[in-house]
């Protein structure tokens, strides 16, 4: 799971975001052997 969260974050982690989107920083929680850590990537939010 941990894996997949970081691949999924690298994947975006390439392309721009269009004009009418702006960058936001997001932390992703991944729980596993009993605890959560955190996986901070960057998303493009807005229409």
């Amino acid at each position: 799971l941990v894996v997949m969260a970081a691949v999924l974050a690298l994947a975006g982690a390439g392309q721009d975001c269009r004009l009418l989107c702006h960058p936001t920083n997001i932390r992703i929680p991944v729980e596993g052997c009993n605890q959560t850590q955190f996986i901070d990537t960057t998303i493009c939010a807005g229409q």
